[in-house]
């Protein structure tokens, strides 16, 4: 078997996604595009079990996946699913001492990360875990 593309070119689909959300956003840090994807991917990951979370983590291309599993501590609590303010203030505070995210960049990367996968795998993950989870990503 070939080596998945993802994992061949992972440095290029990084460098494509900073690109793309730059383009919508027209935040011009790197920086700041990559604290506010951290903080909405590892507040998705804190309302889901070690499974669920996995199931997600393998839509994801290869530098999305392995932001959205670092630093995982698999025994914390899950944390109740936010409302679309509390997951905006979630963002906002993620390393709040150097997050100049905008409040608006909340909704494209709503948009945006869903956009990295094909939409009946999204969907059969976001099935399995629940409406809550279809509601986090407003693909309900």
């Amino acid at each position: 078997m070939p080596m998945p593309y993802t994992y061949r070119h992972a440095s290029e689909e990084w460098r494509a996604w900073l690109s793309g959300l730059r383009a919508v956003t027209m935040v011009p840090s790197d920086n700041t595009l990559y604290t506010a994807t951290e903080a909405v991917l590892k507040s998705f990951r804190a309302r889901l079990t070690p499974q669920q979370a996995l199931a997600f983590a393998d839509l994801l291309p290869t530098v999305l996946r392995a932001i959205f599993v670092s630093g995982w501590d698999t025994d914390a609590p899950l944390q109740d699913w936010p409302d679309r303010e509390t997951l905006r203030q979630e963002m906002l505070a993620w390393r709040r001492h150097h997050n100049v995210s905008p409040p608006d960049l909340l909704e494209h990367l709503l948009a945006a990360v869903p956009a990295t996968m094909r939409r009946p795998d999204l969907d059969r993950v976001l099935n399995g875990i629940g409406p809550q989870a279809r509601a986090f990503w407003g693909t309900d």
